[in-house]
Order: C-alpha cells, then sequence, then structure tokens
C-alpha cells in the first residue's frame, strides 16, 4: 500500500512539473515568481488635460533668457588695436594702409543693425556740385564721394550710404563693409547738437535707433583753389528700434576700450595732416566720445522714452516685470501680472521704463 502511494505522489509530481515547464524550464534556467501588485483605487478627481492646461505654473518653472545687457564683453586683438566687444559679434576693419582713414565695424552678424562703427577720418565730402566735378577730373572714383549740404552730424550720415560706396573702392577698405545708414531723423525731447545726434535711422530693411556722433571740419586745397570737408572721429553706436537703452551701457562700455598700437598710430600719423600723437592720446579720444555719448543719453528727457517704451510694449505684446530680490527687469507675455498672485515678480513702475531689459521671462 505504501509502495502504491508513492508511486501515486511520484506520478503527480512529474504532471506538476511537465504542466510547470515553459522554454526558460527547458534550457535549464531559472525561473523566478512574480509578486502580484494590488490594484490601487482611481483616484477621486483624475488629471485631466484641462486642468493641466489651467494649472498655475511654481515660481521654480519660470525661465529667464538673458538679453542683450546681459551679455559679456570679450577681448578682440589684432595688429593694429585691442578691444573688448560682446560675446559672439563680429570684427570687421580696414587694413593698415587706410591710415587715419581707418574704420573699425563690431555688429552682431545675427541682428546687425546693432552695432559700433568707429571711423578716424571720412573724406572728401564736397561743398557743391562744382567742387565734385573738379574733383572728378582726377579720376572717376573721386566723381563718387557725396555733397554734404548740411554740415551737421545728421547730414553727414544722411549721406553715409554715398560715402560708403566710395570709399569701399579704395583698396584699404577691401577687407570691410560699411553699414548703409540712411534716414537718419534726430527723435524730439533729446538733445542735439551739431555733432551729436539721438535719432532713427534705417539700415536696409531694418528700422534702428542710435546715437551719431562726428566732428566736421573745412580742408582747403590752395592747388585747386577749392576745398571740402572731413569728418574726425565718426561714430554710429546703434541698436533696433525702440531697443538702444538695453544696449547702450555695453555699446558705450566696448567703445571705451578701444586701445590702438603704437605701431599703427606712428604709420597712420605719418600720413596725417594733424600733429604726432602718441596711441594712449588716440585711444583717449574713443574714450572720450565715449564718455559724451553716454552723459547725453543720461541727460535725455526721460518722459519721451517711458512713453515710447510702453507703445513698443503693447506693439508687441509685452509687459514687464521686476525681480523683487535681485532688482532685475524682464519682459514677458502680455497677462503675467493678471494671473500671478506670488510676491517676487511685480509690475514696473513708469521710471522703470527707462533702465535696460536684462531678459526674456516666460514660464513651462
Amino acid at each position: 500500500m505504501k509502495r502504491k502511494l508513492f508511486f501515486i505522489l511520484l506520478m503527480m509530481a512529474a504532471t506538476l512539473t511537465i504542466g510547470g515547464c515553459g522554454k526558460n524550464a527547458v534550457e535549464g534556467e531559472e525561473i523566478t515568481a512574480q509578486a502580484v501588485v494590488p490594484q490601487t483605487e482611481p483616484s477621486a478627481e483624475p488629471v485631466t488635460e484641462e486642468s493641466t492646461e489651467n494649472a498655475v505654473p511654481e515660481e521654480q518653472d519660470f525661465t529667464i533668457t538673458p538679453l542683450y545687457s546681459g551679455l559679456e564683453l570679450e577681448p578682440y586683438v589684432c595688429e593694429d588695436f585691442s578691444m573688448e566687444i560682446p560675446q559672439g559679434w563680429t570684427v570687421e576693419c580696414t587694413q593698415t594702409i587706410a591710415g587715419m582713414q581707418h574704420a573699425i565695424h563690431v555688429y552682431d552678424p545675427e541682428c546687425p543693425v546693432n552695432q559700433i562703427l568707429l571711423i578716424l577720418k571720412a573724406e572728401p565730402l564736397y561743398m557743391d556740385e562744382t567742387i565734385q566735378y573738379l574733383f572728378s577730373t582726377y579720376g572717376e572714383e573721386w566723381g563718387l564721394y557725396p555733397i554734404l549740404s548740411d554740415v551737421s552730424t545728421e547730414g553727414f550720415f544722411n549721406v553715409f550710404s554715398e560715402y560708403a560706396d566710395a570709399i569701399e573702392t579704395h583698396p584699404a577698405y577691401s577687407t570691410i563693409r560699411l553699414p548703409r545708414i540712411r534716414e537718419v531723423t534726430p527723435l524730439e525731447g533729446y538733445e542735439q547738437t551739431d555733432t551729436l545726434v539721438y535719432a532713427d535711422f534705417r539700415q536696409d530693411d531694418t528700422e534702428g535707433e542710435g546715437m551719431f556722433y562726428t566732428d566736421l571740419e573745412p580742408f582747403s586745397n590752395p592747388a585747386m583753389g577749392t576745398g571740402y570737408y572731413m569728418a574726425y572721429n565718426v561714430i554710429a553706436m546703434t541698436a533696433g528700434k525702440d531697443t538702444f537703452q538695453n544696449w547702450e551701457e555695453i555699446l558705450t562700455k566696448s567703445l571705451s576700450t578701444l586701445d590702438y598700437s603704437q605701431s599703427f598710430v606712428n604709420y597712420a600719423m605719418g600720413q596725417s595732416d594733424r600733429q604726432v600723437a602718441t596711441s594712449r592720446q588716440l585711444s583717449q579720444a574713443a574714450a572720450e566720445m565715449s564718455d559724451s555719448i553716454m552723459s547725453s543719453w543720461e541727460n535725455r528727457n526721460k518722459s519721451d522714452d517711458i512713453i515710447r517704451q510702453k507703445q513698443s510694449d503693447a506693439t508687441f505684446g509685452y509687459e514687464r516685470v521686476m525681480d523683487t530680490e535681485t532688482g532685475e527687469i524682464y519682459q514677458t507675455e502680455n497677462g503675467f501680472t493678471d494671473w500671478y498672485d506670488g510676491e517676487r515678480y511685480q509690475p514696473i513702475t513708469d521710471e522703470q521704463y527707462t533702465e535696460a531689459v536684462k531678459g526674456e521671462f516666460s514660464w513651462k
């Protein structure tokens, strides 16, 4: 009986083993049991797509993208000069043989209207058509230079595109393309002089605004019994329309770092009608012009600026907020302050519309 019972149990065990074998068991691999996970009760208020869309973002979900004034300056060095320029910007300049007609163009390749242009001396600028014709007899290229009927910085930059077309025929200008600035229109409510203006303008198909400076002097040519104008220290510091206040600080700081090498100055002054200068003196002139531009900007009529900035925000659908922890100002999509009920980011005051915007403010 015991032997029969043992045989029955043995057959049952064999049957269970065969029934539980899968592929792994046949190949001799270990099979491990898997725990049974109990089902949980569904939430009484399931998260829906609609409720996710209506959720108010937490402050840690806010993202700030640095803008213009948040850029750092980086060193640029060549044989003729050194300068600190905004990160990622491009530098073009004339060859050393340009001498006192040396030009430097520092610009944003993504938006070239954001720029610094400096020309030590621009000439000739004719007084009338007769003088232009007389000079053209020396060569066709001399007839390309413009007539300066309005002897002022505004007048000079309104013929600057013509001057650029003419001077770029000079071999020394083969390494640079000057910006085609035109339609320079001084803005009301700002200090304007014959040498320094704050104005709107167009460059190619882009609208911009900025500070323009030059010192115009008449030059007599006794051999021809006539003369022309020369423009010394030509400067344009500009940005896209309604954004110059965000660029002004970094542009003036960049210009103030310009430092000409003594070897360049020796060459330039050897061809100049002016007295010999040191590299320090020539570089200091750029720093002084930078200070003059900055002073004029700081003394502007800020009430007009406030109106312009508000109109710009309304046009592009922005509003501005201040980070109360840092004091920095950001622009964000209009409507942010309608739903945000925190304390860190607050609407700006009218006076703060004259301050630089540090970045774009968005939320996930």
